[in-house]
């Protein structure tokens, strides 16, 4: 799921995931994190691992990033209603000001 429209800027990694990522190498850390980071910007899955730990640390982490990513959509969503409303009201104030100059002007 993590391919959002929205063009997320990164990806969140929580101090609480140090507890899985302690459990693997290096190598594999740094590919796990690389794996997150194409599905969280590409939506792509990693080839199957070889790996149960590597399995199990990617399945609870992409839980985390899908819900990180469902939660930004939500918030731009959000800020584009509030925005287009700002919008409307400041063009109505400004129609109602232009109004009443010519009105005043006559």
């Amino acid at each position: 799921m993590a391919k959002s429209d929205q063009c997320i800027k990164g990806l969140i990694l929580f101090f609480n995931h140090r507890i899985l990522l302690d459990y693997l190498c290096d190598a594999d850390r740094g590919r796990l994190v690389s794996d997150l980071m194409d599905y969280a910007q590409h939506g792509v899955l990693p080839e199957d691992y070889d790996n149960d730990v590597m399995r199990l640390a990617f399945s609870l982490l992409q839980e985390d990033v899908d819900r990180n990513t469902q939660r930004y959509a939500e918030i731009c969503a959000a800020r584009s209603a509030a925005g287009k409303k700002s919008a409307a009201a400041r063009a109505a104030k400004n129609f109602a000001e232009e109004v009443s100059c010519e009105d005043d002007a006559q």
